[in-house]
C-alpha cells in the first residue's frame, strides 16, 4: 500500500514539472520587481522573463488658449443705463413750455455771449478780388495784364478807398474801414467794389462786387473808443407806449447786447457817453436818451450816469455813438 502510494506521488510530481516547464517562457515579470534567475534560483523556480521596448516619447496633447471675451465697459455699464434712463425723461413742464428745461441764469441778458459779430471791428471787411474775377471766367485771370485796380464807392457812387497793384490781385485784401482821408465808413450806408484790370491787349475791364452794408461799427479816435450803430437797425419806427420816443427793436437790442459784452470785457470801469445825431435835435436828443437808458439796464448802471446828447447832422450820416473815454 506504502509503494502504491509513492508510486502516484512520483506521477504526480512529474507530470507538474513538466507543465510548469512548458508554462514558464510564457510569463512575464513586472518590471521593476526584482526575480530570481532560473539559473540561479533553486529547483523548480520559475524562471526569469524580461520585457523590452515600448513607447518612450510620452504621451503629447496640444490644446487652444482659452479665450475669454471681456467687455471693458461691464463695470460701469450699471451707471450708463441709469444716465441714459435720467437723459429720456422729459420734464412735464416742457410739452408747454421748451424754456422751462434751461436754467434760468442762462437767459439772464446780463450775460456775456461771445457768439454775437454784428459790430465791424479792425478788420471791418476782407475782399477776395482774384476769387471774385475767376468766379465770372476763370480765363480773365490769365488776360491780366500791367496791373489792376479796386476802388470802395459809397451809395452816391464816389470813391471811398482804392486799392492797386501790378500783376495778379491778392488772393484777399483787408480793409480797416478807413477811407483814403482816413475817414471811418459809415453805419447803415451801402458800399461796393469795383474791380478795373487792363488785359494783354490794352483794354480795360471792369467787374462790380456785391455790395455791403454795415449796422455797427468799432473804431478808435483821439477822443476814445466809439461803437457806431446804425439808427435804422436799433429802432424799429414804432413808438414806444406812452412816450414820442421811439422803442427798441429785435435787432437793436442784439446790436446793443453786443456792444455792453464789449465793455464789460475790456472797458467796463471806463467812463461811458452817448452822443446821438440825427435829423433834428429832437429826434437826436430821444435817441440818445432811449440808448442811454437800455445800456445802463444793461450794464446794471443808474440812467444818470451815463450821459447822452443829441446833435443834427446830414440825413446820411445819422447815427448812434458810444464813446468809450479809453484816453
Amino acid at each position: 500500500m506504502k509503494i502504491k502510494f509513492l508510486y502516484a506521488l512520483s506521477i504526480i510530481l512529474t507530470v507538474t514539472s513538466l507543465v510548469d516547464a512548458e508554462v514558464a517562457p510564457q510569463k512575464q515579470m513586472l518590471p521593476g520587481v526584482p526575480q530570481k534567475s532560473s539559473s540561479g534560483g533553486a529547483q523548480g523556480s520559475l524562471p526569469e522573463v524580461v520585457i523590452k521596448g515600448g513607447e518612450r516619447s510620452g504621451v503629447k496633447s496640444e490644446r487652444k488658449l482659452l479665450e475669454v471675451e471681456v467687455n471693458p465697459d461691464d463695470a460701469i455699464q450699471p451707471t450708463l443705463d441709469v444716465e441714459d434712463d435720467l437723459l429720456a425723461r422729459q420734464p412735464e413742464a416742457m410739452s408747454s413750455n421748451p424754456k422751462s428745461g434751461t436754467a434760468q441764469f442762462l437767459a439772464n441778458p446780463r450775460l456775456i455771449v461771445p457768439a454775437r459779430f454784428q459790430i465791424a471791428k479792425d478788420p471791418v471787411k476782407v475782399f477776395y478780388p482774384l476769387r471774385q474775377i475767376m468766379a465770372v471766367s476763370p480765363s480773365l485771370s490769365q488776360e491780366i495784364g500791367t496791373g489792376w485796380e479796386m476802388v470802395v464807392t459809397d451809395t452816391e457812387g464816389r470813391s471811398f478807398r482804392k486799392f492797386s497793384g501790378r500783376g495778379l490781385p491778392p488772393a484777399n485784401i483787408s480793409w480797416n474801414g478807413r477811407s483814403d482821408r482816413a475817414e471811418i465808413v459809415g453805419v447803415g450806408k451801402n458800399y461796393s467794389p469795383v474791380i478795373t484790370y487792363q488785359d494783354i491787349r490794352g483794354q480795360n475791364r471792369n467787374f462790380v462786387g456785391e455790395p455791403f452794408s454795415f449796422n455797427g461799427v468799432m473804431h478808435q479816435e483821439s477822443k476814445g473808443l466809439i461803437i457806431s450803430l446804425s439808427p435804422d437797425a436799433v429802432f424799429d419806427g414804432k413808438k414806444s407806449p406812452g412816450s414820442d420816443s421811439e422803442s427798441i427793436g429785435n435787432g437793436g437790442k442784439a446790436l446793443l447786447e453786443e456792444a455792453t459784452d464789449w465793455i464789460k470785457r475790456n472797458y467796463y470801469t471806463f467812463p461811458l457817453r452817448i452822443e446821438s445825431y440825427g435829423k433834428n435835435d429832437t429826434v437826436a436828443t430821444a435817441r440818445g436818451a432811449t440808448v442811454s437808458k437800455t445800456l445802463g439796464e444793461m450794464l446794471l448802471l443808474h440812467r444818470g450816469e451815463i450821459p447822452a446828447s443829441g446833435s443834427i447832422t446830414d440825413p446820411g450820416n445819422e447815427r448812434i455813438d458810444i464813446v468809450v473815454a479809453n484816453r
